[in-house]
């Protein structure tokens, strides 16, 4: 079966509609219509500390670029895309990726998805919610890979029996980001609920991810 990429239809690239920020990635919190409050609850200062603890990491460790995706990366779908993928339920998607310590075996990437409501990518989800998810990633993964995967890439899997992605970088320096399905949670939340970035009846879904600022990927 086919799989999904949500990038533009007439151009291909990703949809980058909208006010930008300085240096020209998108402002997240415009495009996606959202306010402080429907951007979710704080997750302390635990999460804050960590977040910190992962830029650090990440400066120290590009010599490792070349494999892991590292940094932030995200999508926010402009208006006229949604327009013409009127299923998509995908609003916007980040990730944040920590490297590996020092006796560690595999590198980390927590994710966020928005949704607008259920459809293309989304099951069981809230409009408005930021889900989460955060995945254990390694190059040689030692189980068998699916028929849904692509040669190569980084193979990423959630606790709690919650799915895979898989991660490819591109030579532009994006990441696709393609699962078959990936259980995503509220903030605070850990394995409750039912809720998927889902594929919706095709084999995967990939979503194209572009670097951004820090800031994009730790904001609440």
């Amino acid at each position: 079966m086919p799989s999904t990429t949500c990038t533009d239809r007439a151009t291909g690239r990703p949809a980058g509609g909208g006010r930008a920020e300085a240096g020209g990635r998108p402002d997240l919190a415009y495009q996606a219509g959202l306010s402080a409050g429907a951007r979710g609850a704080s997750a302390g200062s635990r999460r804050v500390g960590r977040a910190s603890a992962i830029a650090v990491a990440v400066s120290a460790s590009a010599a490792e670029a070349d494999t892991f995706p590292e940094g932030c990366y995200a999508r926010v779908y402009s208006d006229a895309h949604l327009a013409e993928a009127p299923r998509q339920s995908v609003v916007a998607v980040t990730a944040l990726s920590e490297p590996r310590q020092a006796g560690e075996e595999r590198d980390r990437l927590f994710l966020r998805v928005l949704f607008r409501y259920e459809g293309t990518g989304g099951e069981n989800v809230e409009a408005g919610v930021w889900y989460r998810q955060e995945v254990f990633c390694k190059e040689d993964w030692e189980h068998p890979r699916s028929a849904w995967m692509q040669p190569g890439g980084t193979l990423c899997s959630a606790e709690c029996d919650g799915g895979r992605v898989q991660l490819t970088r591109r030579a532009d320096g994006r990441i696709d980001l393609r699962t078959a399905g990936l259980h995503v949670v509220r903030p605070g939340a850990e394995c409750e609920g039912n809720s998927r970035l889902a594929s919706e009846g095709r084999d995967s879904a990939t979503f194209r991810l572009a670097p951004a600022g820090f800031d994009v990927c730790l904001q609440e």
